[in-house]
């Protein structure tokens, strides 16, 4: 992901946005590739469940818990082992995935994590700037979409965020 250019998608409706990434949603296996920034209210809520940072946080919490069970499991079961170095490589393991996991606690941090490594991010004109992380950033393309319908300092908040425009 990390060659992957950055996108920035944005259109002067909500709407436009949203069915832009219902096709593109088609087009790209891993959803958390995607991020739908605004307010949930003005999100279809097709898109909200699969795009925006709170579905996406919701998608990695229930992956979290998944691995947790793990720990749990395989816990029992190196309760039952003798091997002193296996159980031995069982708490390192243990104590570096306890480390991740409080470390993913940190809602900023995650939030930061998951739109960094996002190649799509998806917005209004100046509505994709509600998000702090995304005011530091800039991106390889801009596809504005109903350019004729955005005024000129609207378009200019998506233009200087990007090397090309499209």
């Amino acid at each position: 992901m990390t060659d992957s250019p950055k996108i920035l998608i944005v259109s002067q409706s909500h709407t436009a946005v949203d069915n832009i990434l219902e096709g593109l949603g088609k087009a790209i296996d891993n959803p958390l590739e995607i991020i739908r920034i605004g307010a949930e209210r003005n999100i279809s809520e097709e898109i909200a469940t699969k795009y925006t940072i709170a579905a996406h946080r919701e998608q990695l919490v229930s992956e979290i818990k998944n691995v947790q069970q793990y720990v749990e499991q395989k816990n029992d079961l190196m309760n039952t082992i003798t091997d002193k170095n296996e159980v031995k490589k069982w708490e390192e393991v243990k104590k570096i995935q306890e480390d991740w996991i409080n470390r993913l606690v940190d809602q900023n941090s995650l939030d930061y994590q998951m739109i960094r490594s996002a190649v799509v991010i998806a917005g209004t004109c100046v509505g994709f700037l509600s998000n702090e992380v995304i005011k530091d950033m800039s991106f390889d393309y801009v596809i504005i979409d109903e350019a004729a319908k955005a005024t000129t300092p609207e378009l200019l908040v998506s233009i200087i965020k990007a090397k090309k425009i499209i």
